[in-house]
């Protein structure tokens, strides 16, 4: 199968990690099902349930948020932010998957997340229609791109999906922020800027519009949004606003990774 190994190996160490911290007695089981398989493509669903102390109906709907646990008492009783389940499922969900959790207190918790894969002996060997074949021969190693968004949480994931591709990545929690690093910087300090679109304080829109009304000879680098907003006008919009291209959240790993080789390498 055509998959990340590394990001599932970490969200199956997270989900153990905290059966094995809230479990003193008991069992920690591990599973991995088929669902479906036709020959292409299948869906793999894994599972780890334990019978550790579970967690409330009430806690359970917050359980995905960072830095959230089920009380003071098991804050300082089992040290831990709560970060990994965030991140965790986020991770899922960037891979195209789901997430689920049921438990109930004194008695338990299963996790499962679904995930779907290519077969390798059916994988594709030509980029679909209107995408570019990826070129394994451009480095992005040394390359310098500045990552601005107002969601710690989504920093966090970008840079760790990218981690090892050798980019040097800098953030900014806002447009201001942004504008602060790049007007600050030498020029050609960033090869790629890429901006979330709705931010308190000064929106992507308006920080591309700053950057592009520079006195700089950089002031043309490249811009990328990101935005959960996909329609057509959206999209549009981010051309029209002095922006290169468009990344719909949650970010699809391979297509992020082709687009900042595309305008990394762009002459300047």
């Amino acid at each position: 199968m055509i998959g990340d190994e590394f990001r599932i190996k970490q969200i199956l160490i997270n989900l153990l990690s905290n059966s094995s911290k809230f479990t003193e007695n008991g069992t920690i089981d591990v599973e991995a099902d088929c669902l479906e398989n036709n020959g292409r493509d299948c869906i793999i669903r894994f599972a780890v349930t334990d019978t550790g102390i579970g967690m409330s109906e009430s806690f359970l709907q917050k359980v995905f948020t960072p830095f959230e646990q089920e009380d003071n008492f098991l804050s300082r009783r089992y040290e831990g932010s709560g970060l990994g389940l965030s991140i965790s499922n986020n991770l899922v969900a960037l891979m195209r998957g789901t997430m689920d959790v049921t438990s109930e207190l004194g008695k338990g918790s299963r996790f499962v997340f679904t995930l779907p894969f290519k077969l390798a002996s059916s994988a594709q060997t030509e980029a679909p229609e209107g995408e570019e074949t990826p070129d394994d021969s451009v480095s992005i190693v040394g390359k310098r791109m500045l990552l601005v968004d107002d969601v710690e949480i989504n920093r966090i994931i970008i840079i760790e999906l990218l981690n090892g591709s050798g980019l040097i990545i800098d953030e900014a929690a806002n447009g201001e922020d942004a504008l602060k690093k790049y007007f600050d910087s030498p020029l050609w300090y960033y090869d790629l800027i890429m901006m979330d679109l709705q931010m308190p304080k000064m929106d992507g829109y308006q920080a591309t519009s700053a950057i592009r009304a520079a006195q700089r000879a950089d002031k043309g680098l490249p811009v990328i949004a990101m935005t959960a907003n996909a329609l057509k006008e959206d999209i549009d919009h981010t051309i029209e606003s002095g922006m290169d291209a468009h990344l719909a959240k949650p970010i699809d790993f391979e297509l992020c990774v082709r687009t900042i080789k595309k305008y990394c390498n762009r002459s300047k």
